[in-house]
């Protein structure tokens, strides 16, 4: 990776609980493997759903019915959002592995590893190659059911092997033999972070929140790593949706108990019964369109998705809905609105929305005055100072300031400017600030309460 904003200005904000241009806020990126490109484009960027209908789009196609949610944003007087890129992800499929026998012996371990579970075979008295093959596949199939399946590979008109499929598509194995075999990569696995990476790499890197048309669990965590692996640095976010049943009850192994366990603040999720209207696109659509972190995700009106039953969302299954950090669509005294705006590690959406937005644009602020000085006729550089330092702690002052009286996302803030003399020459000759410390009280949003009063006559 090239050198980045957040390599020049580390931008550091942690989230603590008390009473040149920024990223690509107000653009989401809908990933799906309807394949309507031509000549290798991964992605496009749109300003209606109308528009892919020209590139060939069907209106059938999961991308379309999406970005059709994205850009129907439900608050009254809230504009659409200015755009959107669609990008291709082919169909996850399951990697494929080729293990050959290089010795044929009598009373010999043969060992395959998979994702560090070792099964081993001994061959008996007149082994064959036909029979270690044989007893591998058994092994190999008995101890790894879920994971992998083991069938014979027709190496050659008198050769044969063990072909090892994963039978979860998308997820990448690591596969290891002994000396007396060798394994080879037949068919590399294809997901969802694959088709990321792909993405960002070809240049489709300003976008912000990420919508997956795939509502299938093993995509949906791939989705979720890549973004929790490369979301601080490019911030990035990723609303996911689910109708899987086992969400509204106690386990322990369905998609949101698993991203609530691996604590990911930068992902959130949707349970819905109406999954296959993208109620999550119409949430990103909304937020897009909003100034970042203004808007409370809580209590939100989605265009055209069906709230989710009371007989559904009975008091058992919004329980457990609730306790994995879900998030739901319910009608409330006749209003079909959103709840409760939480990431799966608990955190409220907003307040990653807006904390992001700081991040962003902070760094561009800071870099900008030093392109700014270098382009200046007069100047060409920032002085190690005090007028240096407050030139650049002016610019985060800026940033805090719009955060504050424009987005709503703090109350109030503070930066602590030292002097230049007290900085040490060893810290100057880098040529590098000290880590500058600022801070702020966030601003809450209120989504419910109890009022007690007392009645009397």
């Amino acid at each position: 990776m090239g050198t980045t904003l957040a390599s020049i200005f580390e931008v550091n904000i942690s989230l603590a609980t008390l009473s040149a241009q920024a990223k690509g806020f107000g653009r989401g990126l809908i990933l799906g493997s309807a394949n309507r490109y031509t000549g290798g484009l991964l992605y496009k960027i749109y300003d209606s759903a109308k528009a892919m209908l020209s590139d060939g789009f069907l209106i059938t196609d999961p991308e379309y019915l999406a970005a059709k949610k994205y850009f129907s944003p439900s608050p009254v007087g809230l504009p659409a959002p200015k755009d959107v890129m669609v990008g291709y992800a082919p169909p996850s499929a399951a990697g494929a592995w080729t293990v050959a026998l290089d010795a044929i012996a009598d009373h010999v371990a043969y060992t395959v590893t998979i994702d560090g579970t070792p099964v081993t075979i001994t061959s008996g008295t007149g082994a064959t190659q036909a029979s270690i093959v044989a007893a591998l596949i058994s092994a190999i199939n008995a101890a790894l059911p879920l994971v992998v399946l083991a069938t014979t590979a027709e190496l050659s008109l008198e050769n044969v092997g063990v072909m090892i499929t994963s039978l979860v598509s998308g997820t990448p194995h690591v596969i290891t033999v002994t000396a007396n075999m060798e394994v080879h990569v037949t068919t590399a696995p294809a997901g969802v972070s694959i088709a990321l990476d792909a993405i960002t790499v070809a240049g489709g890197t300003a976008w912000y929140a990420l919508n997956l048309c795939s509502h299938v669990k093993v995509d949906i965590l791939d989705a979720a790593d890549w973004i929790e692996t490369n979301g601080n640095d490019g911030l990035y976010v990723f609303e996911a949706c689910t109708s899987d049943a086992d969400v509204l009850t106690s386990a322990t192994t369905d998609v949101l108990s698993e991203l609530k366990a691996l604590n990911y603040m930068r992902t959130g999720s949707i349970w819905s019964d109406d999954a296959a209207h993208y109620p999550e696109a119409a949430i990103m659509g909304i937020m897009q369109a909003s100034i970042p972190g203004k808007r409370n995700m809580a209590w939100t009106g989605l265009s055209g998705i069906v709230a989710t039953s009371d007989a559904v969302l009975n008091a058992n299954a919004l329980s457990n809905l609730v306790g994995k950090n879900g998030n739901y669509y319910c009608t409330v005294d006749g209003n079909d609105v959103l709840q409760d705006g939480r990431q799966a590690n608990g955190q409220w959406f907003d307040i990653v929305f807006g904390r992001d937005w700081i991040v962003s644009n902070a760094q561009a602020a800071l870099f900008t005055v030093l392109i700014q000085a270098a382009a200046s006729a007069s100047g060409g550089k920032i002085d190690y100072d005090n007028g240096g330092i407050g030139l650049l702690c002016n610019a985060l002052r800026g940033v805090l300031k719009t955060a504050k009286e424009t987005n709503g996302i703090l109350e109030s803030y503070y930066i602590d400017v030292p002097e230049a003399d007290s900085i040490s020459a060893a810290q100057k000759q880098t040529r590098l600030l000290p880590p500058i410390t600022f801070g702020g009280v966030l601003r809450g949003a209120i989504n419910g309460g109890a009022f007690v009063g007392t009645l009397t006559n």
